[in-house]
Order: C-alpha cells, then structure tokens, then sequence
C-alpha cells in the first residue's frame, strides 16, 4: 500500500541509493462525505463499491459509520 508521498523503487535497485523526498508531506482530507445505503439490503454491494474506490484511489479514506437514522456506513474523507 503506498500513499502519498512514499518512495517507489524496484526490487531489483539497491536500497541504499535510492533517494527519497523528504520534503513531501502527507495531505490533510478536506472533503468528507458520509455513505449510506438507500436499502439496508444493498449494503453489500455499498461496501464492495467503497473497497474497490479504496483500492483505486489511496487518498480515500473509509471508516465505518452509524447512524439511527441511516443505519450502517462509511465516513469518506
């Protein structure tokens, strides 16, 4: 799992010359986004969907969230 910022480098190029920017912070979330199914019964396909996001997008970050009135989902940031 790499994120923003990390260094990438073949497995086949020494470590110890690879040369990493230090300077490169990780970034702050500033849109956040509550996700909750419409059917309790299409929380399944809700969480697939928010998986695979998560795998093509490293800068999304889910927890799981619940409310009384919405009952389970995600917080998207």
């Amino acid at each position: 799992e790499a994120k923003v910022g990390e260094t990438l480098y073949s497995a086949a190029t020494d470590k110890d010359t690879v040369q990493t920017f230090a300077e490169i912070k990780g970034v702050q979330p500033t849109v956040y986004a509550g996700l909750f199914p419409v059917e309790t019964s299409d929380y399944e396909n809700l969480k697939q969907a928010v998986e695979r996001l998560c795998l093509n997008d490293p800068s999304v970050t889910v927890t799981p969230d619940s409310s009384k009135a919405l009952g389970l989902g995600w917080r998207v940031r």
